[in-house]
């Protein structure tokens, strides 16, 4: 019955997606600013190559957003300020498809879930364009929070049914409502491109518990609210959940600025990192990883910013 049950549910979002409409979705370069940006088609990409914001010899970041998130948000302009001369620096926008709409937060099971889906299929066939027209996707970074996550979870996917692979997709704290459970939507995994890289701050709450990477970083142990966002309430939307929940992007932020500032140290799960038990090996939160690394880490962080702790968050508190 869980089969089924779950088979049902994947086929559901599945039709939802096919009856969802056209896509608006579109791609913005930026040049200098927050402010100074070049948007593409995602149907006609290949202008962008030869663009004055693309550099061919520098690596390609993407960054999108999740549900009812927009190409003003908060987060997208901390990540494309951190990145700013230093990458190609790109946003996959699709606000229109995100958002909320008339029908409220269920919008996120009824529209954006199998909106996520289909662009996520649509950017693939972009990136194979790009790719066909001279982007190298062993220089390309996917960064997707919440539903962006799982939408590029749905890239990575489909890049690899087209023949090709995207080097590395970072995961801030992919969304877990309808993601985790045993009646589940299948999300994002380590198989959708060489090297998937996951950080957890809200795992229950608006983040999925799964460990869904080739690496996993659990911050303050994998705790559901994380320091400083012990506000009170009970249901889903809470400010613990929404304020844990963006830390995520905000602690990747602050590691691109800061590449020491996050150690995290290997362990099997929680409570033998607690112990002290974990091994010796340790990752930074951030661009400066070591892919050879597979498996669940865990760090400490500050409860305000500057949130790294640097060496010393890689151990539990007593050590």
């Amino acid at each position: 019955m869980a089969l089924l049950g779950k088979s049902f549910v994947i086929y559901f979002f599945i039709l939802l997606g096919y009856i969802a409409g056209a896509s608006c979705a579109d791609l913005r370069c930026y040049l200098g600013s927050f402010e100074d940006y070049q948007q593409y088609s995602l149907t006609d990409p290949s202008p962008l190559l030869f663009s004055s914001c693309f550099q061919s010899q520098r690596e390609t970041v993407i960054y999108t957003f999740g549900f009812n998130g927009v190409p003003t948000g908060p987060s997208v302009e901390r990540i494309i300020n951190a990145y700013l001369n230093k990458t190609n620096i790109l946003l996959l926008n699709w606000e229109e498809e995100a958002a909320i709409g008339i029908l409220g937060p269920i919008s996120y099971a009824v529209t954006a879930i199998p909106n996520a889906k289909r662009v996520g299929v649509q950017f693939a066939n972009t990136l194979i364009t790009l790719s066909n027209n001279g982007l190298d996707l062993s220089n390309v970074h996917l960064v997707g929070f919440s539903l962006g996550a799982q939408l590029f979870g749905y890239t990575g996917d489909e890049v690899k049914k087209q023949g090709k692979i995207i080097k590395r997709i970072t995961c801030l704290d992919a969304s877990g409502p309808l993601y985790d459970g045993i009646i589940s939507l299948p999300g994002v995994d380590a198989s959708a491109a060489e090297y998937v890289y996951s950080i957890h701050t809200n795992p229950g709450g608006l983040g999925t518990t799964e460990a869904v990477a080739t690496v996993d970083i659990w911050v303050n142990c994998g705790n559901r609210v994380q320091p400083g966002c012990e506000a009170s309430g009970i249901v889903l939307l809470t400010k613990q959940n929404l304020c844990s929940h963006d830390l995520s992007w905000k602690y990747f932020a602050e590691a691109i600025d800061r590449p020491a500032a996050f150690q995290a140290r290997y362990a099997s799960d929680c409570d033998e990192w607690m112990q002290g038990k974990g091994t010796n090996q340790t990752i930074h939160l951030g661009d400066h990883i070591d892919t050879e690394a597979r498996g669940n880490y865990y760090l400490r962080t500050n409860s305000l910013s500057l949130y790294g702790l640097g060496e010393q968050g890689s151990q539990p508190e007593f050590v």
